[in-house]
């Protein structure tokens, strides 16, 4: 393995090396979310996510990777019950 390009966040991570190394200081009880961004980069929403593997991808020097995605899961539906009452409630 040759040495890893130093990244910092928000820079493009382009192989799983890189990945563990920007990852290295987080622990178990950081949370992941995939987050969705406009033309402009500003970000749009923040989704739950999962991971998938693709196996047996041929690059153009016929060397074959897997391919990890990181896929956007739909949030949850919104709490749509009446607040109303808990409102007055702490108003009082």
């Amino acid at each position: 393995m040759g040495k890893v390009k130093e990244l910092m966040y928000g820079d493009t991570i382009e192989n799983v090396q890189q990945l563990k190394l920007i990852m290295s200081d987080l622990d178990d009880h950081d949370q992941l979310t995939l987050v969705t961004c406009d033309d402009q980069g500003d970000e749009q929403d923040h989704y739950p996510m999962a991971i998938d593997v693709i196996d047996n991808i041929r690059l153009t020097d016929d060397t074959i990777v897997r391919e990890v995605q990181f896929v956007q899961r739909p949030n949850s539906k919104p709490d749509t019950r009446d607040k109303q009452k808990v409102v007055d409630a702490l108003i009082d």
